[in-house]
């Protein structure tokens, strides 16, 4: 199941003051999405959560059931009739206040400060729910907990048979990767996880003290992977001065929908592919193998 190995990858990177309740109560019936895309709701969920709950540590339950939603509820959302699965991920944290839970699903909408945060992680939920023909609905209670609730429509007459696991799908490696993002959440969640896929991840926050790595041990790293838009210098920035100082490392490039990427700079200066956010799992560790492997 996408849930139960999303939650496995979670468990291994978590921070030990916080707790992972899974609680599943339907027979697990195929739903009308992408498995990796469940994979990367529970884990944009999941580590919303575990954010919150960091400081002071807490409970995350994550709850599978039948829904069968109200006449009302179905054509408020602009659902279609019939049997839904209802993934819901509960925290105890400090909850989401009045006065912004209208917005948290809006692209690049962030309580963050500059350069701690994308604020993807939700409107990619949203999105995904959306294209699947679900919706997503928020409970929030400040001081006590956040719910989550991700409906999903039944696929009539599907049993779900025995899948391969989804990490095994996942192209693998053991290559040394820099990884420099000024998204903490992302370049942690990320990071982390490449390293369960058994690459060895640098992760580095700062594009300025990235170089600085890079510059003194060049012949140690097979990969970089940089954010664009990052305070200091750019992605595009860093690429070039990589590049000065080894031509043949290859560079992948990530950059939001909403940047203007000058992508022949980006190959001339040493670019080998680009990313755009947001993406799952599964397309960055492909693109890796596929730049790697060339």
């Amino acid at each position: 199941m996408a849930i139960k190995e999303a939650v496995r990858m979670i468990n291994s990177f978590k921070p030990s003051n916080i707790q992972i309740e899974e609680n599943y109560k339907s027979s697990s019936p195929m739903v009308l999405s992408d498995p990796v895309r469940i994979h990367q709701i529970i884990l944009n969920l999941c580590n919303n959560s575990i954010n919150a709950l960091k400081e002071k540590g807490g409970d995350i339950e994550n709850i599978l059931d039948m829904f069968d939603p109200e006449q009302t509820f179905v054509s408020a959302r602009g659902l279609e009739p019939g049997d839904y699965v209802r993934l819901s991920v509960i925290d105890n944290g400090p909850g989401i206040s009045e006065d912004i839970v209208e917005r948290i699903f809006e692209p690049f909408f962030t309580t963050k400060e500059i350069g701690h945060g994308s604020g993807l992680g939700l409107s990619v939920v949203h999105e995904i729910a959306k294209r699947s023909g679900g919706a997503v609905s928020v409970e929030s209670e400040p001081g006590k907990k956040t719910a989550f609730h991700i409906l999903l429509p039944v696929t009539a007459g599907v049993e779900d048979n025995d899948n391969p696991s989804i990490i095994e799908k996942i192209h693998q490696g053991n290559e040394r990767i820099l990884f420099v993002d000024d998204d903490v959440d992302l370049l942690e969640t990320y990071g982390e996880m490449l390293g369960i896929f058994g690459y060895e991840v640098e992760m580095q926050d700062n594009s300025i003290n990235a170089l600085d790595m890079f510059r003194k041990q060049p012949a140690q790293y097979d990969l970089v992977i940089t954010d664009n838009m990052m305070p200091g210098m750019t992605g595009m920035e860093l690429i070039e001065k990589i590049g000065n100082i080894r031509q043949d490392i290859p560079i992948i490039l990530c950059s939001a929908s909403n940047e203007k990427v000058d992508r022949e700079k980006a190959i001339a200066a040493g670019g080998k592919a680009f990313l755009m956010k947001p993406f799952s799992q599964k397309e960055i560790a492909d693109l890796i193998r596929n730049v790697l492997d060339k």
